[in-house]
């Protein structure tokens, strides 16, 4: 039987070595800066801690932005409010149909700007007609209330009793108003008829104003008109149709 040849022992040895060798692989050497794994990158700790403060400071200058646009648009709407009060006129007192902004008869009357009327001349110490009271919706009053040389609405001339009905009305329809008595046509001066005069004491017209006016009397004529009807409609003796404009004293 003839017997094959074998390979020498140097070719087995360095063949098995080879094959020992070709079974394992070199690891690579690690990435230096960014650590990589799973598909994510992982940033260095300074520039996180960079990007923080970057928000910080874009946060501290919108805010002061934000409050220097602020305080102007407050700054502004405050001049505007202070330039409105300085050109703000008095709302008319008859303007309204619901009541009126005076006090009292006692009271000064308001002149047609709304302001209070200032007292340019004096007031009667006493009532007109020597010995005669002046009646307001209280009653007897002890000096008549008018502003000598303004001028007064009188709505109706009537006997006593029904004059101060007229004026207690007003009242209540916080209208102020006096009984004044008439005066006879004869010149005696004295109230010789019994009848008193009923004057609407809501506006006070200075004489030297008394044309620059006619707006607000027109307006306060209006509203005594439309009184005037209501109170002859719950029936009063007059609806306060002829009115006239009277200047006092002065």
């Amino acid at each position: 039987m003839a017997r094959g040849r074998g390979k020498p022992l140097f070719d087995l040895i360095s063949g098995s070595t080879r094959d020992e060798g070709s079974g394992r692989r070199a690891s690579p050497p690690p990435l230096l800066g960014l650590e990589r794994g799973n598909g994510r990158v992982a940033l260095p700790m300074t520039w996180v801690y960079v990007g923080v403060a970057v928000i910080i400071v874009l946060l501290v200058v919108s805010y002061g932005v934000g409050y220097r646009v602020g305080v102007s648009a407050e700054r502004a709407e405050m001049q505007q409010f202070a330039a409105r009060d300085a050109d703000r006129v008095f709302a008319d007192p008859i303007s309204g149909d619901t009541g009126h902004a005076d006090g009292p008869a006692g009271n000064d009357p308001a002149d047609p700007t709304g302001t209070v009327h200032e007292q340019s001349g004096r007031r009667a110490g006493s009532p007109t007609h020597s010995g005669v009271d002046i009646f307001g919706a209280d009653g007897p009053l002890a000096e008549d209330p008018r502003i000598v040389g303004s001028n007064y609405l009188e709505l109706a001339t009537l006997p006593k009793e029904q004059a101060l009905a007229a004026v207690r009305y007003l009242a209540s329809k916080d209208e102020p108003a006096i009984a004044v008595p008439g005066v006879d046509r004869g010149g005696s001066g004295r109230n010789t008829s019994g009848r008193y005069r009923v004057i609407a004491l809501g506006l006070a017209v200075p004489g030297d104003r008394f044309s620059s006016t006619k707006a607000q009397r027109t307006r306060f004529e209006r509203r005594m008109a439309r009184l005037g009807r209501s109170w002859a409609e719950a029936g009063g003796a007059s609806d306060f149709s002829d009115p006239l404009w009277r200047r006092y004293g002065g």
